[in-house]
């Protein structure tokens, strides 16, 4: 089984794409079986068990388990023989904001090797924004939990595949992490403001309604100012690393313009936005 693992953590510098099955289970409602054993229909691993009582939302969930032997490895993809290749990640051509779902279990930190997700997209081949969280908290009760994805080297125009592990820790543990009521929060790139891609930032949507998010990649705290077409400045807010929600149901309906600035004054990033009611 350690022979297993490792030939499917090799697997993800290999990845080819599969038909898109995994991101319609995202609550592991339907199940299949292969030569490894039953798996979530669309996804496959070691260490995978189906669950049907107690289910955060619909019927079934997934349980990872490690022990003695195996690791326990779900991963967003098809496996059909030793032999054949590995096919994973699924084709996937929007910018995923953030990776949310739902989570239980028990001796999730085996000598600090905590439970983890790991997920990414990638285009031409490349990784270009990545996603993780660790498991840190054995919980008995359904926990949500949320991974936010930030862009490698500025937010790409677009994504041609996500793929998507979660491991339950180390071997000889009796770590068990149970998963369910996955979905991914991805703005469709109409929705985004064009000028905000290729940079460290992401603005959608636009048009806006009641708020604008703003995901920021700089580490440092940033300034956006907002301001009508007659170029009053009408709002002024500091900008963190990661989400920030920018409230605009005050404001009529129209064309405004903003800024990103650093402290230094220097512009970032400016563009307009529409705000309709």
């Amino acid at each position: 089984m350690k022979k297993l693992l490792l030939l499917l953590c090799l697997a993800l510098l290999t990845f080819n794409y599969s038909a898109q099955t995994g991101l319609t289970n995202l609550s592991f409602e339907n199940w299949t079986t292969n030569f490894i054993g039953p798996a979530p229909t669309g996804w496959f691993g070691t260490g995978v068990s189906k669950q049907t009582t107690g289910a955060q939302q619909g019927n079934n969930y997934v349980r990872i388990k490690s022990n003695n032997t195996t690791q326990g490895v779900l991963m967003l993809g098809t496996i059909t023989n030793m032999t054949g290749s590995f096919t994973g990640g699924e084709p996937y051509t929007q910018l995923p904001i953030s990776l949310t779902g739902f989570y239980k279990g028990s001796d999730l930190i085996t000598n600090s090797n905590a439970a983890i997700l790991n997920a990414y997209t990638k285009q031409n081949g490349q990784v270009n924004t990545m996603a993780m969280t660790n498991f840190s908290v054995d919980a008995s009760n359904w926990t949500s939990f949320s991974a936010q994805f930030f862009a490698i080297g500025g937010f790409p125009n677009g994504a041609d595949s996500l793929y998507i592990v979660f491991n339950s820790g180390s071997f000889n543990s009796a770590a068990v992490l149970d998963l369910d009521n996955l979905s991914i929060q991805t703005p469709t790139l109409v929705g985004v403001d064009e000028q905000s891609l290729g940079t460290s930032f992401l603005v959608y949507p636009n048009p806006a309604q009641s708020e604008l998010n703003i995901v920021s990649k700089n580490e440092n705290n940033l300034n956006l100012t907002l301001f009508g077409m007659d170029g009053k400045i009408i709002q002024s807010e500091t900008i963190k690393e990661g989400d920030n929600k920018i409230l605009l149901s005050n404001y009529p309906a129209g064309i405004y313009l903003y800024r990103i600035t650093d402290t230094d004054q220097n512009v970032l990033l400016k563009s307009k936005i529409i705000i309709e009611k």
